[in-house]
């Protein structure tokens, strides 16, 4: 895996909104952002071996929108990362 291979960050719904590429923004009827909420993103920084997000690999120098049990693998390391809502 690269020094600096991917971003996992979190962002308010308002500060994504016309400032940045967001993929997968679509939320579903009872996905809604409550008023100050944060939502997780993953930028891939153009790493050599790519970054995948559910089995599919990443456009670089994009946002993407992460869900509730989405899996993430970075490059060609082995271990799937998967991402958990706290409840």
């Amino acid at each position: 895996v690269s020094g600096q291979h991917a971003v996992l960050q979190w962002r308010s719904h308002s500060d994504s909104a016309d400032r940045i590429t967001v993929l997968r923004e679509a939320l579903a009827e009872d996905d809604e952002d409550a008023p100050g909420s944060s939502r997780p993103y993953l930028i891939d920084l153009t790493s050599t071996n790519g970054s995948f997000l559910n089995w599919v690999r990443m456009e670089p120098n994009v946002y993407y929108r992460l869900t509730d049990k989405d899996t993430l693998r970075f490059g060609h390391c082995r271990r799937d990362f998967v991402l958990m809502k706290d409840r």
